[in-house]
């Protein structure tokens, strides 16, 4: 087991939110032993002092229901490094040492290549681990550049890409639900479910990361990974095993089966509080029996004759006079409709 990590951008809203909670869960648990040791690299002009309270102060915030000696081991197994994460020379005291090193980039994406190429540089100690936060890259062209320089650092074994939405307890259960549920699994397929929306809303605010949402925005932090990896577990055909070779299959059954959206499919749902709460609505034609989720109902049956509506509401086209209100079971009394 690799008992250093490296943190780069460890005074970010990440590692303040998610890792060093984390790390104290796991000290909590028994997992971490009493070798471990964190260093945080960032830009900030802070001694090891100064980093050691401010992560306190996270951890009193953030994981105040874990055990006081838990967040207290992790505190005090950690120091703090200046660093420019582009600069090999500013990087090698993170990680200088024989000792392998957990090295976690959680830093923005426009960055990652450089880091990359300076932990190369500075030494990175054999067997050690380079883990990378979504998203991975800025386009296409840039995570094939960013997985050949990964290449010729570490092997691919070594390489964690992390969507730290896929820890939530919410996102977990989604598994649980679709596939250990007697009552729901025989039932998630087309036949039982007409529709499907996702809909992100949260409270959370910029949280000091306005810089790193002026370049990267809502639409490429949020969707492209968190939304479309819930996607992936709601639409997905169940996998052979829970193994990430077979389960990431299936998830790439779903992302080939989508269909391109245009701008007139995509939906905002005007916000009813202060904080907006963006709504994604997708298409897809494959997993979970290929539910489809769209502003239009599927077909209808009015008089005996199967009917495809134009929206969910609107006139019966066999009974012009007829008219059928938003998720009204029937349709002139002789359909029916199901929602999900």
């Amino acid at each position: 087991m690799i008992s250093r990590l490296a943190i780069f951008g460890a005074t970010g809203d990440l590692t303040a939110r998610y890792l060093l909670p984390g790390l104290a869960a796991l000290h909590a648990a028994g997992h971490l032993g009493d070798g471990f040791f964190m260093a945080g690299a960032g830009r900030e002009r802070w001694d090891s002092g100064e980093f050691q309270r401010w992560a306190a102060e996270q951890l009193d915030r953030h994981a105040g229901h874990l055990p006081a000696s838990a967040r207290q081991a992790v505190v005090s197994a950690s120091r703090y490094y200046q660093a420019d994460v582009t600069d090999p020379a500013s990087v090698v005291p993170v990680v200088a040492g024989d000792e392998p090193v957990a090295a976690y980039l959680a830093l923005p994406p426009t960055v990652f290549a450089a880091a990359v190429t300076a932990l190369h540089e500075a030494g990175l100690p054999p067997d050690s681990r380079i883990v990378l936060e979504k998203p991975f890259g800025e386009d296409l062209h840039d995570a094939i550049e960013l997985n050949r320089l990964l290449a010729e650092v570490v092997p691919e074994q070594a390489v964690f890409r992390v969507d730290h939405f896929l820890a939530m307890t919410t996102v977990q259960n989604l598994l649980g639900t679709r596939l250990a549920n007697r009552v729901l699994e025989p039932i998630w397929n087309t036949a039982h479910i007409a529709e499907i929306d996702i809909t992100w809303e949260e409270s959370l605010a910029l949280e000091g990361r306005a810089g790193y949402y002026d370049g990267a925005g809502a639409l490429k932090d949020m969707l492209q990974n968190h939304l479309l990896q819930i996607l992936c577990l709601i639409a997905m055909e169940p996998p052979v095993s829970l193994g990430e070779r077979d389960l990431r299959d299936r998830k790439m059954d779903v992302l080939r089966s989508v269909r391109p959206h245009t701008p007139t499919r995509m939906a905002w749902t005007p916000p009813a509080a202060p904080k907006p709460s963006p709504r994604w609505n997708s298409s897809w034609t494959t997993g979970a029996g290929r539910a489809r989720s769209s502003g239009c109902a599927p077909a209808r049956r009015c008089g005996g004759t199967a009917r495809r509506w134009p929206c969910a509401s609107g006139p019966c086209r066999t009974c012009p006079s007829a008219t059928r209100a938003r998720n009204s079971p029937t349709c002139c009394g002789s359909g029916s409709s199901r929602k999900t």
